[in-house]
């Protein structure tokens, strides 16, 4: 069991799933435990938004009005520079169904290798 919980491990990290965000129970299926990062005060649509205005005044000036930092101003440049509102929307859709289709990609995983595993203690 210690082998198998060890392969399982690897398989997850490997596809990106943080092991905080998992735990295997004694029969050896997969519970994840949704965990959530703190929500931020803006939707990325609004950053967007925020950001085409300091495209037309100065960061430090759409930092005060929109009431955030300055870094943050910079930040999200970073991040969303040349993004429409559209787009934004686009790469959440696409996050959401990428993580949605790498969990289904390690429970698949998960049940092959328990199959495997039950496979070879029957001969």
């Amino acid at each position: 069991q210690r082998r198998l919980a060890e392969q399982i491990r690897a398989r997850f990290e490997h596809i990106g799933v943080l092991p905080e965000l998992w735990a295997i129970d004694m029969l050896g299926f997969l519970n994840t435990r949704e965990t959530e990062m703190k929500k931020g005060q803006f939707t990325e649509e609004k950053i967007v938004q925020i950001l085409r205005d300091a495209e037309t005044t100065t960061a430090v000036a759409a930092a005060r009005k929109h009431g955030v930092s300055e870094q943050s101003i910079y930040r999200w440049r970073k991040q969303y520079g040349g993004l429409q509102v559209s787009d934004v929307r686009e790469l959440k859709r696409l996050r959401e169904e990428n993580a949605r289709l790498k969990k289904l990609v390690a429970e698949r995983d998960l049940e092959v290798e328990v199959m495997r595993e039950i496979q070879a203690k029957k001969w």
